[in-house]
C-alpha cells in the first residue's frame, strides 16, 4: 500500500480506487485506517455478496481536488 500511495502522489494521481468483498471486514477496516472510504457497492449476479469500491484521495500541490 505504501508503494502504491507514494507512486500515486509522485505521479499526481487524484485518487486510488480498489474493490473489496463486503464480507471481508478485516481488510475493509485496514483500508479505512489508511483513509479509504466506501464510494459505492456493486452487486455481481454470480456473487452472493456485493463488493465495495473504496477510494482514497491523493492530493499534491499539482492536483488539488475539491471533493
Amino acid at each position: 500500500m505504501d508503494f502504491a500511495e507514494s507512486f500515486a502522489k509522485e505521479n499526481n494521481y487524484s485518487s486510488i480506487r480498489l474493490d473489496v468483498n463486503s464480507q471481508n471486514m478485516r481488510v475493509i477496516e485496514f483500508y479505512k485506517k489508511r483513509n479509504y472510504f466506501i464510494r459505492i457497492s456493486v452487486n455481481f449476479p454470480e456473487r452472493e455478496y456485493p463488493f465495495h469500491c473504496m477510494e482514497k484521495k491523493i492530493i499534491t500541490a499539482y492536483n488539488k481536488v475539491l471533493w
